[in-house]
């Protein structure tokens, strides 16, 4: 009984330090405060592929902005689509992509609205790209586990 008191306990706060970290990176880290218009990108990769004709590869901080921004908005929302399903028991995959692609379109939108970054489609599509890498990684690690304990491993809890 203690032991999943602890696990209730760690997956409540595993979620609030995973979302509040996401609130600083969308909303108030350092390079957020230099944005003071609100900017709006709807075309598909528009920005990303000028900003990689643009990039001086000479240039160490042009290559890691570049390669920051698209890694970046992949990885944040891998953590969101394990949360999902590990936390919030989503059974569906589908609903799982679905409910990350609205977390990030409010992200966007309230991004818009205090202009607090620029808003890009860009962002959308590689946030759910990480979702679905989230929900790759979940289906491997159930497989694993699966195939594990058919082959007589026992966790030592």
């Amino acid at each position: 009984m203690k032991l999943s008191k602890f696990v209730k306990a760690s997956k409540i706060v595993i979620t609030v330090v995973y979302f509040a970290l996401l609130s600083y990176i969308v909303f108030f880290a350092k390079r957020r405060r230099e944005y003071n218009v609100r900017t709006l990108k709807l075309i598909p990769f528009q920005n990303n592929i000028q900003a990689f004709r643009n990039m001086d590869v000479n240039n160490k901080k042009d290559v890691y902005g570049f390669f920051i921004n698209i890694l970046g908005n992949i990885v944040l929302f891998v953590p969101l689509s394990i949360i999902f399903v590990v936390v919030f028991n989503f059974r569906s995959n589908r609903n799982v992509i679905v409910w990350a692609f609205l977390v990030s379109l409010t992200i966007e939108v309230m991004q818009f609205y205090f202009k607090a970054g620029v808003s890009d489609i860009d962002d959308i599509l590689l946030n759910v790209l990480g979702a679905v890498i989230g929900v790759i990684i979940l289906k491997i690690g159930k497989k694993h586990l699966r195939y594990l304990q058919q082959n007589g491993y026992q966790p030592h809890v």
